[in-house]
């Protein structure tokens, strides 16, 4: 949100500086972070799901579904971000191939839907709290189609819609004034 008009960090650190003013090269310590904390996500997510692989009691299936999915996100913002970006599902000292952004989506695409049934249903993972929920994915999802033209050429706003709608009529409710 800093390179608009919706925020303003008045930090002198130069790299919210540069973003501040639209002037950001690439190598500014904030986009370098970003890329670098998405990228130990996804590491630690691969590590997770190598550590996990083969179990199926019903706590492992939930916590793998909700690493999915925090993989998935990451990438999510990895190429909305960077555009075609490394890729890789296993832990390796191997540097990983580049995948085109409309490759990584399809991947995205195909990890949400895969994990969606594994995940609790919406606001049913009180215990414990702050638990990833099928509602969390549909989000994910709606944002995901909402800029679908921009990384496949192909537009899918219906697809929006329908998870977006599929939130709001979820158990989860907005605040009423905000």
């Amino acid at each position: 949100e800093l390179p608009t008009d919706e925020a303003l960090c008045a930090w002198g650190d130069n790299e919210v500086v540069e973003l501040n003013s639209n002037t950001w090269p690439s190598t500014n310590l904030a986009t370098q972070g970003l890329y670098a904390r998405l990228y130990f996500i996804v590491t630690i997510s691969n590590h997770f799901l190598e550590q996990t692989a083969g179990k199926t009691d019903a706590v492992s299936v939930k916590e793998r579904a909700e690493v999915r999915y925090l993989r998935a996100l990451s990438y999510y913002y990895l190429m909305d971000f960077f555009g075609s970006v490394p890729f890789t599902e296993k832990i390796s000292d191997e540097f990983p191939p580049q995948i085109k952004r409309a490759d990584l989506f399809t991947y995205i695409e195909k990890e949400l839907t895969e994990c969606e049934p594994d995940m609790y249903e919406p606001r049913q993972a009180d215990k414990p709290y702050y638990r990833l929920d099928k509602a969390a994915n549909w989000m994910l999802k709606a944002r995901l189609y909402l800029n679908a033209e921009v990384y496949t050429g192909t537009q899918r706003w219906d697809d929006a819609i329908t998870y977006s709608n599929k939130v709001m009529t979820s158990s989860h409710r907005w605040v009423p004034v905000y």
